[in-house]
């Protein structure tokens, strides 16, 4: 299935429509990956912040991941 095809599924969602909301995503995906990188970055300083300090035990790690 079709980005295009999974945007199509709103209901309401003529095909132009559908068509442009596709475009822009994929136009912009590497951008929304880069936030999201940041996203996940800050949010794992946060969490080491919260074990330096005492606020949280830090979780054993798995193997494997």
């Amino acid at each position: 299935m079709t980005p295009h095809q999974l945007i199509k599924r709103i209901p309401k969602l003529s095909d132009d429509e559908a068509k442009q909301i596709c475009k822009i995503i994929l136009n912009h995906k590497f951008t929304i990956i880069d936030h999201a990188k940041k996203l996940l970055e800050k949010d794992q300083e946060i969490y080491e912040l919260k074990v330096k300090l005492g606020i949280i035990k830090e979780e054993p790690k798995e193997d494997g991941i």
